[in-house]
């Protein structure tokens, strides 16, 4: 190998070695919904009979202040689609009402808009 390709290859080696890793691997919901992690901010969403809550925190699990955010969630449940308007309602969580239960299954997609910036992800099917 060449001198400059070996100079190279170690210093992308030492370059990728301190990129903070970003995935938290398994995350455990403080409040029994389903997690996701989207743009180092980590989101739960819990449905509940009427009302749909996301809880907010960073990359490190500290909570997000919802004061000030505005979100929607849109859920897929049972073939059919529902727009939920998400308000602040707690120190880190946006809520909304709306026709879901608890036992509903389906997809959601959630669109938060928080400190001028905009977090969309998507949940998968329920747990």
């Amino acid at each position: 190998m060449k001198m400059h390709s070996l100079i190279a290859a170690m210093f992308v080696g030492t370059a990728l070695s301190a990129l903070p890793v970003l995935a938290h691997g398994d995350l455990h919901p403080a409040h029994g919904g389903r997690m996701l992690e989207v743009q180092s901010q980590v989101l739960e969403l819990v449905v509940g009979d009427g009302v749909v809550d996301l809880y907010l925190n960073d990359h490190d699990n500290h909570p997000l202040a919802a004061e000030g955010a505005e979100g929607k969630a849109t859920l897929l449940v049972d073939g059919k689609k529902l727009d939920v308007l998400l308000k602040p309602a707690g120190a880190n969580r946006l809520s909304g009402t709306g026709p879901v239960t608890a036992a509903a299954k389906g997809s959601a997609i959630v669109s938060v808009r928080l400190g001028g910036k905009t977090i969309t992800g998507k949940f998968g099917g329920a747990p």
